[in-house]
């Protein structure tokens, strides 16, 4: 009876009360091997993918697209890829919803791609490494959510990022907000203001709209995101 007095009297505060959840982590375990091949590839499951796609993860992929949507750029008749595409929702959301010639997903993970043929059927999938693999192709649309804030050498991937699109083509990159975010998985932790002036630093032929995407299910959660048109 206490309890729901006081979880009352916090609400006309807009101030919530959540439980939190204990996470072992093996602390002799850095970032820079978490994001490693090696160690992705022992700890992936098929469930693990398949759980990432909670509410709160398809809430982002929809504000993804609405921010793509309200900076110019258009899904059809597009040839699109996503950078790091995990189980390839954002691209089966893509194929459902408008009318693209092509989506493509590319994961470094040969496992992460099995899983994802299997949970969203509708995209072709590659295996690739944004670092070191030769870019063959050349898209209209780039997709990279959630990627860079894992990479030792962020600046080469964008760069990669601006050579598989066609002039007049977009990227789309997100990262989390580095004043929220707390992985211990990550190695880079961008700010709005450090992550615009990383943009900028990194990319001279394009335009870009920047932005915030705020997580519905989390306060404690926001995303920095831009639209790069190239030149």
């Amino acid at each position: 009876m206490l309890k729901r007095l006081i979880v009352h009297i916090l609400k006309k505060f807009n101030i919530g009360i959540y439980r939190l959840h204990k996470v072992k982590v093996n602390s002799q375990i850095g970032p820079l091997e978490r994001n490693s091949l090696d160690y992705k590839e022992r700890q992936i499951t098929f469930s693990g993918v398949k759980d990432y796609l909670d509410l709160s993860r398809l809430d982002f992929y929809n504000k993804i697209l609405d921010f793509c949507i309200e900076n110019g750029v258009n899904f059809n008749n597009s040839d699109i890829v996503d950078v790091g595409c995990s189980g390839g929702w954002l691209l089966e959301m893509i194929g459902k919803n408008y009318s693209p010639i092509s989506i493509t997903g590319y994961d470094w993970s040969k496992k992460t791609i099995e899983f994802a043929k299997k949970l969203s059927p509708l995209p072709s999938y590659v295996q690739f490494d944004i670092l070191k693999n030769e870019i063959k192709k050349k898209f209209d649309i780039v997709i990279c959510t959630e990627v860079l804030e894992h990479l030792l050498y962020p600046e080469k991937a964008i760069n990669n990022l601006l050579l598989m699109t066609r002039k007049g083509g977009f990227i789309c990159i997100s990262v989390p907000d580095g004043r929220k975010d707390t992985s211990y998985e990550h190695i880079n932790f961008w700010s709005p203001e450090s992550f615009r002036l990383f943009i900028e630093k990194s990319v001279t032929i394009a335009d870009s709209k920047y932005g915030i995407l705020n997580d519905s299910y989390n306060p404690n959660c926001s995303y920095n995101i831009v639209i790069l048109k190239k030149k």
